[in-house]
């Protein structure tokens, strides 16, 4: 049995063929374009991280006192995780003297430093160490005031880019994360000193904060296109940094084949905006994008067109931070619709109306020069924002509820 295929069916395959991998196309443009004017906040490190032995080497003295027990009063107001207590309790069953109560103390303090609490100090009241108890004092250090130099650009909201607030313990991991959220717009510069405040364990953070342009505008032109609808794009983007006030950014962006055809082209208008708000982040972006091409027939020209839209959001969390290390989790939610014509004449068995969402936690670790970053991500489809079944569903060839499992590793080592 043999089958004949006209021309017309086999140039509606290849039509169908070409619309799909025009939008994929373009779905890779779209994603290398946001992250081309997405600016990636710098990495802010205020303190290189600490190496402490697991055990304290107490040095023999004459006199000292034999350690039956130790009392760490004030270290309720940090973190349990804090492994203070544990640390302290290292003296139990040891003669020291004044040397080894001196390294006790050094310690707890390295360690708080380490952690970020610079200004929290341990301290040894007077007491007769005759009883065997070794009590110490721990004062917390927190923050009075979070304010801006005077020769600083104070058009900027310290509450929702800084997480350290009045009243909260002063934390470098806080501050490091506050100059990340004001930095990630280009043209800004940020530093911060701290300085004592009236009372005891009181420090006022003082930010100096400096902003060349609040707006920016930029041109491309690339060969980035295809054939069939223009190989060459020519854009322009226009970006308003910081427009209220938020550390936020937003940004529009055009993008048309040029030059101009009259029987081929594609254009994409993009919007997005994005805010951060202490270790939260959220972001959303719009895009739409169509296209037409001419297709020779055997009796007539076709005119095949295409579009589509996209809306993303997503909501990023910096779960954990410190002097070497950093992991964020995110959440995606992400909305698409594609019609695809022929003369004007939609057609209905390539018409898509997909959604999703996807969990993804990224990490990066410094090792001495070297940088490691490492991620993973689930993404399945949903019903959402009227989603609906693809064609091809019926027939079990497919689905769009799918499920994908993404994973990602880099290590960078300057040379």
């Amino acid at each position: 049995m043999s089958v004949l295929l006209s021309p017309l069916s086999l140039q509606a395959a290849d039509i169908r063929r070409s619309g799909e991998d025009t939008f994929i196309i373009q779905q890779q443009r779209q994603e290398a374009l946001e992250q081309q004017l997405t600016p990636s906040a710098p990495d802010v490190r205020l303190s290189a991280p600490g190496s402490f032995a697991h055990k304290i080497n107490f040095p023999v003295e004459t006199p000292c006192f034999q350690i039956k027990q130790t009392e760490l009063k004030g270290a309720d107001a940090l973190p349990h995780w804090l492994p203070l207590q544990k640390i302290a309790n290292g003296a139990v069953g040891h003669c020291l003297g004044a040397k080894g109560i001196n390294l006790l103390m050094s310690t707890l303090q390295n360690r708080l430093v380490d952690h970020g609490y610079v200004t929290t100090r341990v301290l040894a009241p007077s007491q007769d160490l005759k009883s065997g108890i070794l009590r110490l004092v721990v004062i917390p250090g927190v923050v009075r005031h979070v304010r801006l130099t005077p020769d600083s650009d104070d058009y900027i909201q310290l509450y929702s880019s800084f997480p350290a607030h009045e009243g909260s313990l002063l934390d470098l991991r806080d501050i490091e994360q506050g100059l990340e959220n004001m930095q990630r717009l280009p043209g800004v510069q940020a530093d911060m000193e701290i300085v004592p405040g009236e009372q005891p364990g009181e420090s006022d953070i003082l930010i100096t904060r400096k902003q060349d342009k609040y707006w920016r505008l930029g041109f491309s032109l690339d060969d980035s296109g295809t054939r069939s609808t223009g190989r060459y794009l020519g854009g322009i983007t226009f970006s308003l940094d910081n427009p209220f006030s938020l550390s936020d950014l937003l940004y529009v962006s055009a993008t048309h084949n040029f030059p101009h055809y009259g029987g081929k082209g594609s254009k994409n208008y993009t919007a997005h905006y994005s805010v951060p708000f202490g270790y939260w982040q959220f972001s959303v972006t719009a895009s739409d994008y169509d296209y037409h091409q001419t297709v020779a027939g055997a009796v007539e020209d076709y005119q095949y067109s295409g579009e589509s839209q996209n809306l993303g959001m997503q909501l990023s969390r910096v779960l954990h931070r410190n002097g070497t290390q950093k992991t964020v989790l995110t959440y995606d939610v992400q909305a698409r619709r594609s019609r695809n014509y022929i003369n004007d004449t939609e057609i209905q068995v390539q018409r898509r109306q997909t959604a999703a969402w996807r969990l993804g936690l990224q990490h990066r670790h410094y090792i001495s020069q070297a940088t490691l970053d490492a991620g993973v991500s689930w993404q399945r489809g949903t019903r959402w924002f009227g989603a609906q079944p693809a064609p091809e569903e019926i027939f079990g060839e497919a689905t769009a509820l799918s499920k994908i499992l993404q994973m990602n590793a880099s290590f960078n080592l300057p040379f």
